[in-house]
């Protein structure tokens, strides 16, 4: 019970920094964006996103920090962030991570992840052939 709070509580935590990611995009503000991004990976997440998708993974579930929500919404930072750097292993990086918690979710079937891994996917492919 005490886990289960814990991981809803950095989630809602989490949730207010990519609201807050979404209104300096809209702003230009991309210097604040990565501040808060990579913060969250480090206070929120617990995770060094210079490990792969494998041992970000591993770590979550080690820390006890692997429900699907979470992960989904660290592949949300993630994404925010090859957005602004316009880095590939990152994009593969939250695909891998996003792709994870699709194949592994049975409870919840959710469209939004879905067109999230198409968009990525779609990325990716470009990104290759350019």
């Amino acid at each position: 019970m005490y886990q289960r709070d814990y991981i809803l509580k950095l989630i809602e935590e989490a949730a207010k920094f990519l609201a807050k990611l979404l209104s300096l995009k809209n702003n230009g503000g991309q210097k604040e964006m990565l501040e808060i991004i990579y913060y969250s990976y480090q206070h929120i997440f617990g995770i060094d996103k210079n490990k792969s998708s494998e041992e970000i993974i591993t770590d979550l579930q080690r820390n006890n920090r692997n429900s699907f929500s979470f992960i989904e919404l660290l592949s949300d930072f993630i994404s925010e962030e090859a957005n602004i750097t316009n880095n590939h292993s990152l994009y593969q990086k939250s695909f891998d991570l996003l792709l994870y918690v699709d194949e592994n979710d049975k409870e919840t079937f959710s469209l939004t992840r879905k067109n999230k891994l198409e968009i990525l996917a779609e990325i990716l492919k470009t990104k290759i052939t350019h």
